[in-house]
């Protein structure tokens, strides 16, 4: 079963937790949601994950992690806030072990 992540920052409210997340994953399908293994994602499995991140630093990192590897993935930047990254959507391979050393939010 593929699963996507969701990484958002817990410096954030629960409120703005819950609309940064929802913005991560619409801006994942605008950017990606034309590729098969996306298409598949969504139409047999729409399993999401959210997880927690420290900072604004550290979801830089993992989205560096994950464009390095060749995971697709999307980082939503919210102008009300500064410009500042908020959350990042991605749907790494089935099996993945990426995102294995972070908690849920």
């Amino acid at each position: 079963m593929m699963k996507m992540y969701i990484l958002c920052r817990r410096d954030l409210t629960p409120a703005q937790q819950a609309v940064q997340s929802c913005h991560a994953v619409a801006e994942f399908m605008r950017l990606h949601g034309h590729l098969d293994d996306v298409k598949k994602w969504a139409s047999d499995d729409r399993t999401m994950v959210i997880l927690g991140v420290e900072s604004e630093a550290e979801l830089a990192k993992w989205e560096e992690s994950a464009t390095r590897r060749g995971i697709n993935c999307a980082t939503f930047v919210e102008p009300d806030i500064g410009d500042q990254r908020t959350a990042m959507a991605s749907l790494p391979p089935e099996g993945s072990r990426l995102f294995s050393n972070l908690r849920l939010i």
